[in-house]
């Protein structure tokens, strides 16, 4: 089989295309993802907000996750069932990541439609998509993983599997990975560890596991002993509105000596969490904002 060739064959078996209104297609880069730009000759939301659609096909049962990424707009990501309705929308990946995306368990057989589109009403610019479909939970994690920490070891993406299946042991909460650039929050960072690890909680359960710091501290050391590149564990709710952070702090000895070992970030006074916040402002290595 040629490469083209079995392209082709992804292509149809997975249905995915771009169009407009017009149905004229954008082009695709690889069956399962895209560049693509909003333009003023796209088609417009009611709140004036431009779009670029995709459609692919999906089995009941499956997991899909649906990236949206740009330098250009705040992407904004909404996806429709094969009756058109909204199935589920999302405008940042976390509370320190912009982008977009989503993960669906999708409810029935058919054709699903992503509109690619940004927050703010008339934002123009480029873009990527990608659109990932998993037949089972543990292949899902596996698969966010991996984007999360391009180019990680496989001791660190099992490491962050690991943690995940621990939280999500109860099956009281789901967790979802993703990840940040450390530098576009504080003024230094721990040497050769520009990332930081942001795990997502959603479910009945999610204020026990704020409640205890021992636990989220005991996954992020594990997570940082194993991933070379992280700096930081990021534990984030937004409908609790709560963030735990965990990272690399020096520490000084009675012999005078410094270490290093992973300790929760103190709390600073402030209205909002400069996660929240779209500004140049850092703050010092090993501090967080709480919002109380």
């Amino acid at each position: 089989m040629t490469l083209w060739t079995a392209i082709a064959t992804t292509a149809a078996f997975f249905g995915l295309m771009a169009s407009s209104a017009l149905a004229q297609p954008t082009g695709l880069s690889n069956p399962l993802s895209a560049r693509g730009a909003l333009s003023n000759v796209d088609p417009r939301l009611d709140d004036g907000s431009f779009y670029d659609r995709y459609d692919f096909a999906g089995r009941s049962g499956e997991y899909v996750t649906i990236y949206l990424e740009s330098e250009d707009f705040d992407p904004y990501l909404i996806l429709l069932d094969p009756a058109g309705e909204r199935l589920s929308e999302n405008d940042d990946i976390s509370r320190t990541n912009d982008d977009s995306r989503l993960v669906v368990r999708l409810p029935s057989t058919g054709t699903y439609t992503v509109l690619a589109n940004s927050y703010e009403s008339g934002s123009l610019g480029q873009y990527s998509i990608r659109i990932d479909v998993e037949e089972d939970r543990e292949s899902l994690v596996r698969t966010l993983t991996a984007a999360a920490l391009p180019g990680s070891s496989q001791t660190c993406i099992s490491a962050v599997s690991a943690a995940t299946e621990e939280i999500e042991a109860s099956g009281a909460v789901s967790a979802l990975v993703s990840s940040l650039q450390l530098s576009r929050l504080y003024e230094t960072t721990p040497n050769s560890r520009p990332y930081g690890v942001y795990l997502s909680l959603s479910g009945a359960s999610t204020m026990s596991f704020f409640l205890s710091p021992q636990f989220l501290e005991r996954l992020s050391s594990d997570l940082i002993e194993s991933c070379s590149s992280v700096g930081a564990v990021f534990f984030g709710s937004s409908s609790l509105q709560e963030e735990k952070i965990f990272g690399l702090l020096l520490e000084s000895q009675s012999t005078g000596a410094q270490s290093w070992r992973v300790e929760p970030f103190v709390c600073i006074n402030g209205a909002q969490s400069p996660t929240s916040q779209r500004t140049s402002q850092r703050l010092r290595w090993g501090q967080q904002v709480c919002s109380s």
